[in-house]
Formats: C-alpha cells, sequence, structure tokens
C-alpha cells in the first residue's frame, strides 16, 4: 500500500482537513433554564409511573376479590 502512495493520498487527503472539526461559535453551553424542561420531566414521569402502579394494585386487588367471591 505505501509503494503504491495509497497511505499518501490518504493522508493527504484526511489529515489535511484538520479544520473539519472545528466549532462553529454558535455553541452555547447547557444552562439551568435550557435543561429546565428536562429536569421537571423527570418527577412528573415518576410521578405518573407512581399512579399507574397505584391504579394496577387496586385492579388487581379488586379483580382477586371478585375472583373469591365467586369460587367461596
Amino acid at each position: 500500500m505505501s509503494e503504491g502512495g495509497i497511505v499518501l493520498r490518504l493522508k493527504k487527503r484526511w489529515i489535511q482537513l484538520s479544520d473539519v472539526c472545528t466549532g462553529t461559535g454558535g455553541v452555547a453551553p447547557i444552562s439551568l433554564g435550557n435543561s429546565f424542561a428536562l429536569l421537571i420531566m423527570i418527577p412528573i414521569a415518576a410521578a405518573a409511573s407512581l399512579v399507574i402502579l397505584l391504579m394496577e394494585c387496586f385492579l388487581f386487588s379488586c379483580a382477586s376479590k371478585r375472583v373469591k367471591q365467586k369460587t367461596g
């Protein structure tokens, strides 16, 4: 590969493009205001999960009582 010039061509093509990964300057750091929506969604999702869990437990206990009444 080295004798055919492939390595040299690859180096010229990719190493000289050093400005490819430079920043554009349009990027702002993450602040509390930017991430507030994400931070508030976590407790809301946890509360919704808790409500769903309680509903499932209530419905399961009601269903098991009905089954016991039919069989007993």
